[in-house]
């Protein structure tokens, strides 16, 4: 048994025609994923544009939010503020990131590199060997 890859034809082996309908075939599948995407990030967009009732309508009209704003990101966002008033950093941060005032997170180094490499000679009294052979018989 091998790996499952016994049957498989290089790309460069295949025919134009062959190389032509597979990337028709893999443009027409982006084209899929890229839809679905699109519609999931469009049921997001619906659902919290949604209006909404009840406790939570009455505890935005408690805060002063107009009606026509009370929407299902709008009680979001108040869930958000009430749990940063409770002392939630994590819910603090999402706010300030949101507002684009998060801090720059960049490091800055200082200061010059030295480049310049000294080499320096020792005198040790050792004479250099003039043929490999001299090499393999040091001890």
């Amino acid at each position: 048994m091998g790996n499952g890859q016994e049957n498989l034809i290089p790309f460069n082996e295949l025919t134009e025609e062959e190389r032509r309908e597979l990337a028709k075939k893999a443009g027409e599948a982006s084209g899929v994923a890229r839809r679905e995407k699109k519609t999931l990030r469009e049921m997001v967009k619906i659902f919290g544009e949604l209006k909404v009732e009840g406790k939570a309508a009455r505890a935005m009209e408690e805060l002063g939010i107009e009606k026509n704003l009370q929407t299902r990101f709008m009680q979001g966002v108040v869930a958000l503020f009430n749990k940063a008033n409770k002392g939630d950093t994590a819910a603090f941060n999402a706010i300030r990131d949101i507002i684009g005032e998060k801090p720059v997170e960049k490091t800055q180094i200082a200061g010059a590199l030295d480049t310049s490499i000294t080499i320096g000679y020792v005198e040790s009294g050792v004479k250099p060997s003039e043929t490999e052979a001299d090499v393999e018989n040091i001890e």
